[in-house]
């Protein structure tokens, strides 16, 4: 199945995922998986995991790895879901098949920058291996607003 640029548009506009899809002129493949999941790959070693709840996107988690040679292992993890849809074990459903096939592909550091106050998503973080590795401190500004952001990691030993 193929999704024309039209129909990523909604999932580029899930919070916290600016850029990663929107903009994208090329067609992205793509496959429904079982519990309404969607597998978008946008380029070879990116692939994004969507929640669907009917036809919309409600989640997207995905790992884009990085391109430095020395950096091959390691990837930025990104993810998001609804308010509504929050607290229901979406996002650890969603973080589990990403972090896997990361592992499978050679993917053995994942990092990620999340608000120090997001109580919750760190602590779904955690429960996966995730460890605190810094604080970057005025890191986002929100609304006239800053915040602080830790910066998260979760290291495997290499295959």
């Amino acid at each position: 199945v193929s999704l024309a640029h039209e129909d990523v548009a909604v999932v580029g506009a899930l919070p916290w995922q600016h850029g990663v899809v929107r903009g994208r002129r090329q067609r992205v493949r793509c496959a429904l998986g079982i519990g309404k999941a969607l597998h978008l790959q946008i380029e070879p070693a990116h692939r994004i995991l969507c929640r669907l709840h009917g036809d919309q996107v409600v989640g997207w988690c995905d790992l884009r790895p990085k391109s430095a040679v020395a950096l091959r292992h390691s990837a930025v993890l990104g993810m998001g879901l609804l308010a509504e849809f929050r607290g229901r074990g979406i996002g650890a459903r969603m973080l589990q098949p990403t972090l896997e096939q990361a592992t499978a592909r050679g993917l053995w550091r994942a990092e990620l920058v999340v608000r120090s106050d997001n109580v919750p998503a760190i602590a779904l973080y955690r429960r996966f291996g995730f460890e605190v590795e810094g604080t970057c401190r005025r890191y986002l500004r929100i609304d006239g607003v800053d915040h602080d952001a830790l910066l998260m990691a979760r290291v495997e030993p290499p295959r």
